[in-house]
């Protein structure tokens, strides 16, 4: 008794050159999508095909049950529609993303991310600290001073002897 799912041309199973299946077994079911082989591998009578009639070739995608070999989904595709289809989940999903991290207090948990309140507490500790750190150098450059006069080891500065010959300004008779 003939299976009316074999391809037709196929003996026992198996397809001929004309018509091929090609499956991939994946967790107990097959995926499938039927192409043509030319014979002797050469493009007979095939054109060139443009890129966008290339993405509105139609491929059917079968899922089938490994068991049985019936036939669970079957769905007529294009390569236009399955990227139509990845990039708007791909959108969506970056969306969702953003509005949960923007609407919720997931925020808080990114570096530089903070309330208005804590940033101005952060801006008020820095601006408390430089002033705290400036008169702090400015203490020791005085105490350093005190203990260089007490210690009487200023340092001194040798003087410049040379001399600068200034011309004489000349004199006009206006």
């Amino acid at each position: 008794m003939p299976d009316s799912r074999r391809p037709s041309g196929s003996v026992a199973g198996r397809p001929t050159i004309g018509k091929v299946i090609l499956r991939m077994k994946f967790s107990g079911y097959i995926w499938g999508r039927t192409s043509s082989l030319l014979r002797g591998g050469a493009r007979q009578g095939m054109e060139k095909t443009s890129n966008l009639q290339r993405l509105q070739n139609r491929y059917r995608l079968v899922v089938m049950n490994d068991d049985t070999y019936e036939e669970v989904v079957t769905l007529r595709l294009t390569r236009l529609s399955v990227y139509i289809v990845l990039c708007t989940t791909f959108v969506v999903l970056v969306g969702f993303t953003v509005a949960l991290i923007v609407f919720t207090p997931l925020k808080y948990y990114i570096p530089g991310f903070g309330s208005r309140t804590d940033r101005q507490q952060y801006m008020a500790l820095k601006i408390r600290a430089d002033s705290i750190e400036s008169s702090l150098n400015d203490k020791q450059a005085y105490l350093e001073s005190i203990r260089t006069a007490l210690s009487d080891q200023q340092k001194t500065v040798p003087r410049d002897t040379s001399t600068i010959d200034i011309p004489e300004p000349e004199k006009t008779q206006d």
